[in-house]
């Protein structure tokens, strides 16, 4: 059993997600003056990289390898750096 919390797992998915799809939205928009086309793409990647996440298993293992401080770290400074 892992000592990392369920929503840590979760939260931490939720932004390499967020992230991912920010990516592909900038990424998809240098090539088009549309709107449409970025944001399907960021959409569609974001939410390939959360299922991925989630569902594997070495994503929890993963987070449960980072010390408990930076955990900490991550969960106030994500939310910042998306905001």
């Amino acid at each position: 059993m892992s000592s990392v919390p369920r929503w840590l797992s979760r939260w931490s998915a939720g932004t390499v997600a967020i992230v991912a799809g920010i990516v592909a939205f900038t990424a998809t928009a240098g090539f088009t003056t549309s709107l449409i086309a970025p944001a399907v793409a960021g959409v569609i990647l974001g939410l390939v990289t959360l299922s991925l996440v989630l569902w594997s298993p070495s994503s929890t293992v993963t987070v449960a390898a980072v010390p408990p401080g930076m955990r900490r770290l991550f969960a106030i400074g994500a939310p910042l750096l998306l905001a």
